[in-house]
């Protein structure tokens, strides 16, 4: 799935996926986290950088940023950004029933705090 951001006259593509998550973990040592109240302003940067380089991969274009560029990029679309996030999450999900469907064999996790 690809979303996209307007910054500067220009639509850039982003996708947040498995990729721009490891990456954001290997550079920082921390994960990401939905629960996060969007204040890590570090994980945000890193993060769109990864979403972005990625979106341009899937989109066959050459990606003009460096990590640099990310703070001036948030300035214009952080809330656009934060509003993006769940979407792709709500993509990642697949619950135990469709993965049986699909021939997975796979148990459902139980939920510890019902």
């Amino acid at each position: 799935m690809i979303r996209y951001l307007k910054f500067e006259n220009q639509e850039l593509p982003i996708r947040i996926s498995y990729y721009a998550l490891k990456r954001l973990k290997l550079d920082l040592g921390r994960s990401f986290s939905t629960d996060d109240d969007g204040t890590d302003y570090e994980v945000y940067e890193t993060l769109l950088y990864y979403a972005l380089k990625k979106g341009y991969e899937k989109t066959d274009k050459e990606f003009p940023f460096s990590k640099d560029d990310m703070e001036k990029i948030m300035d214009e679309v952080y809330f656009d950004f934060l509003r993006l996030i769940p979407e792709f999450f709500e993509d990642m999900s697949i619950s135990a029933e469709e993965l049986k469907v699909k021939g997975g064999d796979v148990e459902p996790v139980k939920k510890l705090n019902p």
